[in-house]
């Protein structure tokens, strides 16, 4: 992909959220007639590979939203506080992101951990 072109939307996004709207109202035919239209994206070869910084905009992404680096106003922690508690720099392998003391509401309860 073109760099002028990552974070656009393109008709990927639209029929795969589409899809993802009529599943929540559980209306399954139109949801597969839009996601049969989602083409063009691939799975990596490697999950873990997803989460890592230097991969955005892979072939397994439908839609990211692009941050700048360099401009600390146009970013966002939300995602972190999901990210296990005490987690450092596991998730994101990014020296300069540690999950230390913010991180941990992703925390599972006894029960979910019993059932695996």
């Amino acid at each position: 992909m073109e760099a002028s072109q990552k974070g656009r939307v393109t008709s990927g996004t639209a029929n795969a959220l589409l899809g993802e709207a009529y599943m929540t109202l559980k209306d399954f035919p139109k949801a597969l007639s839009y996601l049969r239209k989602v083409q063009g994206y691939s799975l990596v070869s490697v999950y873990a590979d997803i989460f890592k910084p230097q991969n955005k905009n892979n072939v397994e992404s439908i839609f990211e939203i692009q941050y700048l680096g360099s401009d600390s106003t146009l970013s966002s922690n939300f995602m972190y506080k999901f990210a296990p508690f005490n987690s450092g720099t596991a998730v994101t392998d990014d020296v300069g992101t540690n999950l230390n003391y913010d991180a941990g509401w992703n925390t599972p309860t006894r029960d979910l951990l019993a059932a695996y």
